[in-house]
């Protein structure tokens, strides 16, 4: 029997990114991405854009694959 292995990370099939503004000037904390079935501990991505925050994310998941 041939089991065949994925190479590809396990990375959240669903993200949600939610805009969060914050009372301070920084702005690359404004949007937070998270996977659906998030949990405490589990990574959070943030970034100035929508875009931005799924990135940090999805780069938070490759490296703890890495690791």
């Amino acid at each position: 029997m041939v089991e065949r292995i994925d190479p590809r990370p396990m990375l959240p099939r669903i993200i949600r990114a939610v805009k969060w503004t914050k009372p301070m000037p920084l702005r690359q904390f404004d949007w937070c991405a998270m996977s659906e079935d998030y949990e405490p501990g589990d990574p959070l991505g943030y970034g100035l854009t929508q875009q931005a925050a799924i990135d940090d994310l999805v780069e938070q998941y490759l490296e703890k694959e890495n690791i």
